[in-house]
């Protein structure tokens, strides 16, 4: 099924897996009308367990198109979200999207 995946889905597995074991992060971007993954910088001290996106990338995703969604991965354990992504997806009132690099299972998470 990796043949047929989604590229966005696709390239923010890629990248889960390259940041690994660290969490990944990254923007869904919709640029002419097409999605797109913008891969971010982590800069969370704890990586492992934690990400924060870097301010510089988050601006200039936004400048390129119409946020989305934010994408990030659990390196350890399951997708399901932890109190913190529910309290961010929620604070940022975006999708979010969690990847597990190792199983590749896929999370959706929606702003209450």
């Amino acid at each position: 099924w990796y043949v047929c995946m989604i590229k966005w889905k696709k390239d923010a597995l890629d990248h889960a897996k390259e940041c690994d074991p660290s969490e990944s992060c990254g923007l869904l971007v919709k640029i002419k009308n097409k999605n797109k993954y913008w891969a971010c910088k982590n800069i969370c001290t704890n990586s492992i367990d934690c990400f924060v996106i870097d301010p510089n990338d988050w601006i200039e995703a936004e400048d390129s198109g119409d946020l989305q969604a934010i994408i990030h991965s659990h390196t350890q354990g399951s997708t399901s979200p932890s109190e913190a992504d529910v309290v961010g997806c929620n604070t940022t009132k975006l999708t979010w999207y969690i990847v597990n690099p190792k199983t590749e299972e896929w999370t959706q998470l929606q702003p209450q």
